[in-house]
């Protein structure tokens, strides 16, 4: 095998070395590499702020289950708040957590299949949270329970 023995003008061997063009095709790839794991955070922080809103908006609305099957409600003496013949019975509660405002829309209605008349009710809460400035953008659950007569 041929030795190199040719020198450079300093007078020392050229020794072997990456080019200017290597260097810049390996930046160029760690960089798309950089740049497909900072997409991948961002999503998995958007990922994690609406998991943290739907299960806020969650506890909300059982909170506000909790409180509407607490109440005594007969078809004797009804509770305006369970009632939907009164004007009452469609209403929005506003409830502020540390990260968001959520408004709580509490919307009854009678069961009549099945049941006597006025006996059941099926209770409708809607939780409705903003995640931008339009209205189109806000988000929403809805937690559907029944309720019979107080016994």
């Amino acid at each position: 095998m041929k030795r190199d023995n040719t020198q450079t003008i300093n007078g020392k061997r050229n020794e072997g070395g990456y080019t200017l063009l290597e260097v810049l095709i390996a930046i160029s790839i760690f960089m798309v590499g950089l740049l497909a794991i900072g997409s991948m955070q961002t999503r998995a922080l958007l990922g994690n702020a609406t998991s943290r809103d739907i299960t806020e908006a969650v506890n909300v609305a059982m909170r506000a289950a909790e409180d509407l099957m607490a109440i005594k409600w007969d078809t004797t003496a009804k509770d305006p708040r369970l009632d939907p013949d009164d004007g009452a019975g469609n209403y929005t509660l506003p409830f502020d957590t540390e990260h968001e405002r959520y408004d709580v829309n509490i919307d009854p209605e009678y069961v009549t299949t099945g049941y006597g008349t006025e006996t059941a009710l099926k209770i409708i809460i809607t939780v409705r949270w903003p995640r931008g400035i339009v209205e189109a953008d806000q988000q929403s659950i809805t937690y559907e329970l029944f309720r019979t007569e107080s016994l």
